[in-house]
């Protein structure tokens, strides 16, 4: 009786432990994704400024006493030259204070609508803007498509690159228990679905612009830097490894993205993080081809390369480390007993 009563305890302690520790996972997800967010506001953002030196002290005090360390102001000699550095991607926007008209703001909502924003409420305060809050003098120098000015498509397209790599994964082990085959189906279902995820963004929402083939390239990076590294992380280290993977993904790559803002709205160190993840890569890099002809492009270009080689590296040891199969090289789930 003693036994029975002793096996039933230790049933009711797992089940309720694992109730605590999932409760413990929904707060880790909750921070994860709600903590960027509500600590979201500038840091060092890049601006240029033009006109006289003494006006630019006075527009960095008035700025240092709105946001401290809000951001970071680039002297530029000319209107021009400062303009060049919003198209190469340097600043996000200028502050134009030679002008006759009175100041002058610069946005460039296809880098950020959310930084497009800030610099319009900027302009507010440095009175380019009319009596009924109608924008004066407040230009928008490289926009958003007309068809996403907010620009949520992009910010969207975080979350199934994401899902689509880690299910790519998933069932393709059920599929093959091969490491390289595995290897070469994530590299095709990679270029299928930069194709559609082109096709979608580009050609039936108008979200973002560019060159087709250029974005679908993209977008293939973006899947297969994903996608190959949870396929050699879970060849090497089992469903561990692929969980730990999806995790860090999913937890610290789609919220770290800065999809919806910009890195330089992240909590300080974050965002530096966040652009070496495949998640920010992606988004930075799409931004860059479709809005910029690409300026600012090399870092996160060679951030989804360095992780898809890594990922072929993982499949190449696990398949070096798996065991010699017959000729079909069947995965043991689909072995048929004689």
């Amino acid at each position: 009786m003693k036994t029975n009563e002793s096996s039933v305890l230790a049933r009711w302690g797992r089940l309720l432990g694992a109730a605590l520790g999932l409760s413990l996972v929904v707060g880790l997800v909750l921070v994860a994704f709600s903590w960027p967010s509500a600590r979201s506001h500038p840091r060092d953002l890049p601006v240029a400024v033009t006109g006289p030196a003494a006006a630019t002290v006075q527009v960095q005090e008035r700025l240092d006493a709105r946001q401290p360390g809000g951001f970071d102001l680039e002297h530029f000699a000319s209107a021009s030259a400062a303009e060049q550095a919003v198209r190469d991607r340097e600043v996000y926007g200028v502050v134009e204070l030679d002008g006759t008209d009175g100041p002058r703001v610069v946005t460039a909502s296809a880098a950020s609508p959310a930084v497009a924003q800030i610099l319009t409420q900027l302009g507010q305060q440095l009175g380019t803007t009319g009596a009924a809050g109608s924008t004066r003098n407040v230009h928008d120098l490289v926009a958003a498509p007309a068809n996403d000015p907010r620009g949520a498509a992009v910010s969207t397209s975080v979350l199934p690159l994401i899902i689509g790599g880690t299910l790519a994964t998933t069932v393709l082990d059920l599929l093959t228990g091969h490491q390289l085959r595995r290897a070469v189906a994530v590299v095709v279902l990679a270029l299928s679905a930069g194709v559609v995820m082109a096709l979608v963004l580009h050609t039936w929402l108008g979200a973002v612009g560019g060159d087709f083939w250029v974005l679908s390239a993209v977008a293939a990076l973006g899947v297969g830097a994903i996608a190959l590294t949870l396929t050699g992380l879970h060849g090497l280290f089992g469903i561990r490894g692929l969980g730990v993977g999806a995790a860090t993904m999913m937890l610290l790559g789609n919220p770290l993205s800065a999809a919806a803002s910009a890195p330089e709205m992240l909590p300080d160190g974050w965002s530096t993080v966040g652009q070496l993840l495949p998640p920010g890569a992606f988004v930075s890099l799409l931004r860059s081809v479709s809005a910029f002809d690409g300026a600012g492009s090399g870092g996160p270009l060679l951030v989804l390369l360095a992780w898809a080689v890594l990922g072929l590296v993982a499949c190449w040891a696990a398949h070096l480390r798996s065991p010699r199969r017959s000729v079909t090289d069947a995965h043991p789930a689909h072995l048929v007993s004689a």
